[in-house]
């Protein structure tokens, strides 16, 4: 296990997934948290999260409309982890959150926890039985490692504020409001996702701040995820000033928001807030009507500035896909690799070009 003063380089999966909205008037947060405490080096980190995270729903959601539930320590196993998920009692209007912090990795067949009993539960055996549930919005947020392996105590926490009467905007809009597939990891491929004993992982410590720390805002899950991926670097350039080097002499300088997938707006509604895809690229991009989406503004030195990117020019794909919404844009960069191809309609020519960026990260 690597260690640096009480952070643990670990590989931490945790998986979030917004429950089947309910057939009541009254929509209802259903959270389910699965934290595999057994590991005496990371069980302390793991355990803050799960109060944390806790905690964060309870500051945020009326008691009318909060559920939460919990498997942790010996009580964690692939059976029972898919049997809860099955067992979801959601409907249309509802949503259900399930968060899962423990080890985890990936593989030729792709990203899986790894269980105290040394078994794989994988990313898409989660996903699988997540859609079979009649659920607007299924979601996946994991805290974890994601380096390469090849195939060969139950938890409380004490609401520590007074309940609120109403919804936080910001759960309303990403829980309540979204409609598809959130599917987000901590770290990127050839990642350490990294512990401390008092302020949990590296993922969701930036996570719960954020959330609370923006809670009056009513924004999308493609705003939030460039604006949480951005935290998630700060905090690891707080902890790792001079990046950090595994056993192997390997190192590693920032820890990157994996995602793989983001909801589209729901039907009708506009972005009440543009989307900044700052984080690794520069840019802060709106839908506009026709093709492309029109950039808002440029962050001067960013990845996009660099490339000749200016206000008012109209990006019309990214690795030959198209994007016409703000949100495929935000797809598309966060799964990118570093080298990222684009096409561009230039505002003062009209002239289209091809151009190659090379991302932050």
């Amino acid at each position: 296990m690597r260690t640096r003063g009480n952070q643990l380089a670990v590989c931490l999966f945790w998986t979030v997934v917004f429950l089947q909205t309910s057939r009541l008037s009254a929509q209802t947060i259903h959270v389910l948290i699965v934290a595999d405490t057994n590991d005496k080096a990371v069980g302390a980190g793991v355990s803050v999260d799960v109060a944390r995270l806790q905690t964060m729903f309870e500051q945020c959601v009326p008691p009318s409309q909060l559920q939460m539930r919990q498997i942790v320590g010996k009580h964690v196993s692939r059976q029972r982890i898919l049997a809860a998920i099955s067992t979801l009692a959601s409907s249309v209007n509802d949503a259900v959150v399930f968060l899962w912090s423990g080890h985890g990795a990936h593989d030729q067949r792709g990203h899986f926890l790894h269980i105290a009993d040394n078994t794989r539960l994988y990313r898409s055996e989660i996903t699988d039985a997540l859609q079979k549930q009649d659920a607007a919005l299924h979601v996946l947020l994991t805290s974890s490692c994601n380096v390469y392996v090849p195939l060969s105590a139950e938890v409380s926490a004490p609401c520590l504020a007074k309940a609120p009467v109403q919804m936080a905007p910001l759960l309303q809009s990403l829980f309540l409001e979204s409609r598809g597939l959130v599917d987000i990891n901590g770290a990127s491929e050839g990642e350490y996702g990294f512990s401390s004993t008092e302020e949990g992982t590296s993922f969701f410590n930036p996570f719960c701040s954020y959330v609370l720390d923006n809670a009056d805002r009513k924004i999308g899950w493609d705003t939030a995820a460039a604006e949480i991926a951005r935290e998630v670097a700060s905090t690891f350039s707080t902890w790792f000033p001079q990046g950090y080097t595994d056993r192997n002499g390997r190192v590693q300088k920032t820890q990157t928001l994996r995602v793989w997938n983001l909801p589209e707006p729901a039907k009708g509604e506009n972005e009440v807030e543009p989307p900044r895809v700052g984080a690794r690229f520069g840019v802060r991009v709106w839908s506009k009507r026709g093709a492309g989406v029109r950039v808002l503004s440029v962050e001067q030195g960013s990845p996009a500035d660099q490339t000749g990117i200016a206000r008012g020019d109209t990006i019309l794909s990214v690795n030959g896909t198209p994007v016409n919404a703000a949100w495929q844009m935000t797809n598309a960069v966060f799964r990118s690799s570093r080298e990222m191809s684009i096409r561009l309609e230039r505002a003062a020519t009209g002239q289209t070009v091809d151009l190659n960026v090379q991302l932050r990260y």
